[in-house]
Parts: structure tokens; C-alpha cells; sequence
């Protein structure tokens, strides 16, 4: 009822209900005649900290609508701060359809988003520490505690004393303590969050031990004492947390002002043979493959991870890119390409084949090392052939990435084509 009380006297005007008829009076109804239309802004009446704007009492330092200004209306992804649109709400403030409010002291949304404060009869509505609250006019008591100060006052006292009364007839109860007896008022809870309690018969806040917890907020504390921030919603707020990334791989998200999951943001890009950073290509990132180096010598081409050129060889660039060690993951695998030359000619022989590698060993090959790591398999758009050819006639083995070069070598220099040694890359 005091909802519907508040929302109606802001629609129509914010006022008092100074002529007793038990509800706020409306600026601008028929029942005062010659006032303006509720919706001229001047005509509005609206307690402290609230502006009329078309007929409404905002916060324009927190309203989505109005924000900084009647009629500037935050976009619906932002949210009001300070009287001004933001991303999301500051340390302390609340989320509440987009305003950021201290739910400590708002009039529309006292100790919750939504919970409104209303006063009666000869009373101004207040917020204090998150509890509703009304202030009399001078004169004036709320002897019942119904929100309406109805009741006219005679002094006893000069001075306020703790008793529930106004003694003085300032239109306060218990002034100069921290509360009026016997009501409810804020307290500091055990964990240090603001509650509520009843006020003692000294007019002193309840002890921590006997101060009622709020219930929990989205503002990465533990608002209501259980040992567990925001354990009402997904996330604490401002924290982040693992999250699987559109690609499959772990990521990370920062928990936004209303404690639900952000973007999943994709960890960097390493060598591990995953699309780690979600870009659809594995591994492109410095130093993950590096050049495989081309040489010709007497006879011969030869290939190494050794930019330096060998006895009787010369550079002839880059053959092609290669893993410097192995990789296993969610779209590649690598493995090794054995480096082999035959001692009694001017052979160099490459293959992925552990077997074929021991037979060559066995027939008088030397195993040199590696000419890096590459792929058994075709990754389409991905990896480059590494072709394999052999010519008896010099007893010779050649291998190019170049399908012309490779066609060239079959019809005039007589090589024959034995496949593909490997998968390998064209850039690194």
C-alpha cells in the first residue's frame, strides 16, 4: 500500500497529505483547481534530492530515464551513475533497472531496489540507513507510528528525552540519540554490513549480536552475514572466474555490477596445438614454428633448422615452417622428421617413419637429428605438403613444397614422386 501511495503522489506531484484525507496531496488534479497539467515540471512538488521531470520526482543522478537531465535516457545496456550513463554501477551502489542507488538513503528503493519510503499526514518520508523512516512538522507527533503525525503536541521538556516522545515539540521523537525507542532503526551487523533492529531503551542501535542482517546484495560483500558474498546471484561482483570460450578452450570473465557472467574472453595464443585464442587458426603466435632452411650442394639439396650452411652447401632461402618440438592438441599433432644422410654418397634423406628411419640406419644412413616437427596429416587451408621424390639414376632424394618445382624435377631430371614425407607450413 505505501508502494502504491509513493508511485501515485509521483505521478501526479509529490506532496504531503496536509488535509488529512490519509494519502499525499497531488499537485496539478482536479481537486486544485487553476493548478497546471501534473506534467509542466515546475508544478511538481517533490521531497529533497528528487527533481520533477514531466510530471515525475527522479533521481537525476541515477535515473535510467533522466539522467543527468529530464528526458536523458541511458541506452538499455548502460546503466545510470552519478548522473551520468556508465557501463556499470560503482563499489557501493546498487543496480536497480539501471539507476545506481546507495539503498542506504534512497526514497525510491530504501534498503532494496523498489522498496519506496512514504509519509503521512504532517510528515516528510526520509531514508536512513536503508529504513524507511518520517520526519513531523513542528508541532506535530506521530503518536501511533502509522507514518502520519496527526497528533497535536503541548511541551514537557525542554530538552528531548529518551522516552518515544517528543517532549519538546520540534516535531522530532528522541533527537540528540542515536534512535528513537522502541522502533526500527539501522544497526551494524557482525560481518559490518548496515541492518536493522530495535531501538534499545537507552535510544542506543542494537549491538551487533542482536542487529538483524539485510538480505543479500549484488555489491561483492556479505551483506547478510553467512560467510558467502552475493551467494544470491551467479557471480561476485567484480571477481573473475573460469569459462569455456566459443571455442572450447578455458577462458576468463569478470562478474558485472549485476552479479551475472560477462564475455568469456579467450586466453592468449600459445604452442600447444589448440586454437587457444579462438581465431580459428592453431598456434599463430611468434616462435610456435620456425624456418626449415634450404640448401644445394654437389648432387644434392639438404634441409636444417641451422640457418648456418654446411661444408660445400649454399643457402637457398626457406623451405618451408616447421614446430622446433612436439605439440599435441585439440587440431594438430606434430612429429619429428628425421634428418638422415648416406656417409658413402651425397644423399639426405627425410621421413616421419620410425621403421623406415631404422632401415635407412641399418642400409649405412647416419641419423643428423631432426629438421623439425611437423604434421602426419592434411589440415585443409591450414598445412603445406612437404613432397618426397627419389631418382635411382643418382641415387638422390629431393623434397619440395613447390608442386611446379616437383613436376619439373619428374619430367626433366627423371625423379620419381614417393608421396608426401610430411605436412608442414608456408609461413611461420
Amino acid at each position: 500500500m505505501l508502494l502504491a501511495a509513493l508511485l501515485s503522489a509521483c505521478a501526479m506531484g509529490w506532496d504531503r497529505d496536509d488535509d488529512g484525507d490519509g494519502g499525499p496531496d497531488a499537485v496539478g488534479d482536479d481537486s486544485r483547481p487553476g493548478d497546471a497539467p501534473a506534467d509542466v515540471p515546475g508544478d511538481v512538488d517533490c521531497p529533497d534530492g528528487l527533481t520533477p521531470c514531466s510530471g515525475t520526482c527522479v533521481d537525476m543522478e541515477s535515473s535510467h530515464e533522466h539522467c543527468g537531465a529530464c528526458g536523458e535516457a541511458c541506452e538499455a545496456s548502460k546503466v545510470c551513475s552519478e548522473g551520468e550513463c556508465a557501463l556499470e554501477c560503482p563499489a557501493l551502489r546498487t543496480d536497480c533497472s539501471g539507476s545506481c542507488v546507495d539503498t542506504k538513503r534512497d526514497l525510491l528503493n530504501c534498503g532494496a531496489c523498489g522498496n519506496a519510503c512514504t509519509a503521512g499526514v504532517h510528515a516528510t518520508a526520509i531514508c536512513e540507513s536503508g529504513v524507511c523512516a518520517v520526519l513531523c512538522d513542528p508541532g506535530w507527533e506521530d503518536g501511533d507510528g502509522d507514518g502520519s503525525c496527526e497528533s497535536g503536541c503541548t511541551p514537557t521538556s525542554t530538552s528531548e528525552l529518551c522516552n518515544g516522545v517528543d517532549d519538546n515539540c520540534d516535531g522530532r521523537t528522541d533527537e540528540g540519540f542515536d534512535c528513537r525507542m522502541g522502533e526500527v532503526t539501522g544497526c551494524t551487523t557482525v560481518c559490518g554490513t548496515t541492518g536493522s533492529g530495535l531501538c534499545g531503551i537507552d535510544c542506543e542501535a542494537p549491538a551487533p549480536s542482536s542487529c538483524n542482517p539485510p538480505a543479500e546484495a549484488c555489491n561483492g560483500q556479505d551483506d547478510n552475514c553467512d560467510g558467502r558474498p552475493d551467494e544470491s546471484f551467479d557471480c561476485i561482483r567484480g571477481e573473475s572466474g573460469a569459462c569455456t570460450t566459443s571455442c572450447g578452450t578455458q577462458g576468463t570473465f569478470t562478474c558485472t555490477s549485476s552479479c551475472t557472467g560477462g564475455e568469456c574472453e579467450p586466453p592468449d595464443e600459445t604452442c600447444n596445438g589448440t586454437d587457444d585464442n579462438c581465431d580459428t587458426i592453431p598456434d599463430n603466435t611468434v616462435g610456435c614454428r620456425v624456418a626449415v632452411y634450404r640448401f644445394s650442394g654437389p648432387g644434392d639439396h639438404m634441409y636444417s633448422l641451422d640457418p648456418a650452411p654446411p661444408s660445400g652447401y649454399a643457402l637457398e632461402g626457406t623451405g618451408w615452417y616447421a614446430y622446433p618440438a612436439a605439440v599435441s592438441g585439440a587440431q594438430l599433432t606434430t612429429v619429428e622428421l628425421f634428418m638422415l644422410w648416406s656417409a658413402g654418397g651425397t644423399d639426405h634423406f627425410y621421413t616421419i617413419n620410425v621403421a623406415e628411419r631404422d632401415s635407412a640406419i641399418a642400409g649405412g644412413f647416419q641419423l643428423l637429428g631432426n629438421a623439425g616437427f611437423c604434421s602426419p596429416s592434411e589440415i585443409a587451408g591450414f598445412t603445406t605438403p612437404v613432397y618426397r621424390l627419389y631418382s635411382a639414376a643418382a641415387t638422390d632424394h629431393f623434397y619440395t613444397t613447390n608442386a611446379e618445382e616437383r613436376d619439373n624435377a619428374v619430367s626433366s631430371y627423371g625423379y620419381v614422386e614417393e608421396g608426401v614425407a610430411c605436412f608442414a607450413w608456408g609461413s611461420p
